[in-house]
């Protein structure tokens, strides 16, 4: 399947949907990522927002009206949506393959998802195939997806230029670290708040 992370939980409140929804067009809007609105109709009885992460499976952050995070996905299948009863061991989970994203990109949702989860959810699990969720470590996170570290890489970088190469193929300020950029955004978060 690739590396992917799975998720489920329950908001504090039905009422906060409104502001995480709020608060993740935000932190989308900060870093780049595209998003789109889910809103409860006859045929979708689920809100929330959906997030697209380049390389990424969609985010989804869909929610029944008890404030039950579940997969949209399960409605869009059901003849009769509004009857379907949410089983939470089954329905309430969500996923996000992250494999083709890279690890930048992977802990930069893992980041958004540990805020987000705080500040909204009474309840919340995850389980990430690369470890980041409970261990924090960019450099294992950077292995798990084969990814050289950037130790290495910046030893490379030394030995290169002291040998006069040059890589034409990599600019670097076109490079965007979705992680530091979700850094930046929780910490005016948290400035602010």
């Amino acid at each position: 399947m690739g590396l992917t992370i799975f998720y489920s939980g329950k908001l504090r409140s039905p009422i906060l949907l409104d502001a995480l929804v709020k608060e993740a067009s935000d932190a989308c809007m900060y870093v780049g990522w595209p998003f789109s609105y889910l809103k409860r109709s006859n045929i979708m009885p689920m809100k929330g927002i959906i997030i697209n992460p380049q390389g990424s499976e969609p985010i989804m952050l869909s929610f029944i009206e008890d404030g039950t995070l579940a997969d949209p996905h399960r409605f869009m299948l059901w003849e009769d949506p509004q009857s379907l009863e949410v089983n939470l061991e089954d329905d309430g989970i969500c996923f996000t393959k992250t494999q083709y994203a890279g690890s930048d990109a992977h802990m930069a949702i893992i980041k958004f998802l540990r805020y987000i989860s705080e500040k909204f959810f009474s309840s919340f699990r995850l389980e990430d195939e690369s470890g980041y969720w409970n261990q924090n470590d960019d450099e294992a996170c950077r292995k798990r997806f084969g990814e050289p570290s950037l130790i290495t890489d910046s030893h490379e970088n030394v030995l290169n230029s002291l040998l006069g190469y040059e890589d034409e193929d990599e600019d670097e300020d076109d490079y965007i670290s979705y992680s530091a950029e979700i850094d930046e955004w929780i910490k005016e978060r948290i400035a602010v708040n």
